[in-house]
């Protein structure tokens, strides 16, 4: 679709290095931790890669040290973070603002611990509140909403804070959090209309639900051909249009997909038939103090060369989720821990969650 990603990409500061498991983990450690894939000494483990609002995020923080080690504090955090990027007038230079929506703290250890050389898995599980701004990324650099899960270990000591200053001991997980629909949601049809010219009378209409909750949207298309020549066909676009309010306010707008139908329609005949509009992952209609996402159908109908198409445009629809969760990889299913003398399972009843939403 060209416009659209399915998930954020990661930042470089958070893009693990390309070393085999082999080369990071030692030799000797257990089964369980030998099929993650580490970065340095910390992996993050999930139970899905895509959440819908209300969800449980339950996973794992993996970390393993081959001597003891002091730490005064392990913590692991969910934000999400509204991104709106702007152009200098000189078209050279973009300045990026950042709000963060959601902070979600989990204290794995809260005071200063030494944890003896091993192998150390820290259980999670993080709510979602119902009604929450999903992921969404514009590829042409106008902004995104990114959800991500952050690891960080902290030391007092002069490796420590040299770690902390150059992310060191730190790493990030990107997940898809999706816009839940509301229990109480009112559907209604809506249609969309244009008055025949007097030249070459074309009825042409087509209806939609206002509101889309899963991953199409079908379109009633209804054309009764009263003109003296037949109909070459029509195309459907569902069309975005974006309001970028952080720093000052620039509108933009894209053709997210689009369906052709090439059937003629012959002089005097009338033509219904549903079309469906796959939407891509990642699309969804909210407003938010950075940025307000917006959504319509345009029908535009052919009547061949020399004769100008009909349209009708701007027919409003909300999409409240994305439509294709992201499909969940083998080897981020949260899995028995395999025990053995040197792995250390932490309760998460001793974790802390403190919750700061803006």
């Amino acid at each position: 679709m060209g416009f659209f990603s399915p998930s954020p990409a990661p930042s470089k500061d958070d893009v693990p290095d390309e070393k085999p498991v082999k080369d990071v983990l030692p030799q000797d450690a257990p089964d369980s931790f030998r099929n993650l894939d580490f970065y340095r000494n910390l992996h993050i483990q999930t139970d899905s890669d895509c959440y819908w609002g209300g969800d449980k995020i339950v996973g794992r923080v993996y970390y393993f040290n081959t001597n003891p080690t002091e730490l005064t504090g392990f913590v692991l955090e969910l934000n999400c973070v509204c991104t709106t990027i702007e152009t200098s007038s000189d078209g050279k230079t973009k300045l990026s603002h950042d709000s963060n929506y959601v902070n979600r703290k989990i204290t794995l250890i809260k005071e200063k611990t030494t944890l003896s050389a091993g192998y150390h898995v820290f259980p999670f599980s993080i709510p979602l509140e119902p009604f929450v701004v999903g992921t969404f990324k514009i590829v042409a650099s106008m902004g995104q909403v990114r959800w991500k899960l952050e690891a960080r270990i902290e030391k007092d000591d002069v490796v420590g804070y040299l770690a902390g200053l150059f992310g060191l001991s730190k790493l990030s997980k990107d997940i898809q959090v999706i816009t839940s629909p509301s229990p109480l949601l009112h559907l209604e049809k809506s249609m969309a209309y244009k008055p025949p010219a007097k030249a070459d009378p074309v009825y042409v209409s087509f209806e939609i639900l206002n509101t889309v909750c899963s991953n199409k949207i079908d379109v009633t298309v209804n054309i009764n051909n009263q003109w003296s020549n037949s109909i070459n066909g029509f195309t459907l676009s569902l069309k975005g249009k974006y309001l970028i309010k952080n720093p000052r306010r620039v509108r933009t707008e894209t053709v997210i997909c689009t369906r052709s139908m090439n059937e003629k329609i012959p002089s005097g005949s009338k033509y219904t038939k549903v079309i469906t509009l796959d939407i891509p992952p990642t699309v969804a209609t909210f407003q938010s103090a950075s940025f307000d996402a917006e959504h319509f159908i345009r029908l535009k109908v052919h009547k061949g060369i020399f004769h100008p198409d009909i349209e009708l445009r701007n027919l409003p629809v909300t999409i409240l989720a994305s439509p294709k969760p992201l499909e969940t990889s083998n080897s981020d299913q949260v899995a028995d821990v395999v025990m053995d003398s040197r792995t250390n399972v932490y309760s998460p009843a001793a974790s802390k969650l403190e919750i700061d939403m803006d």
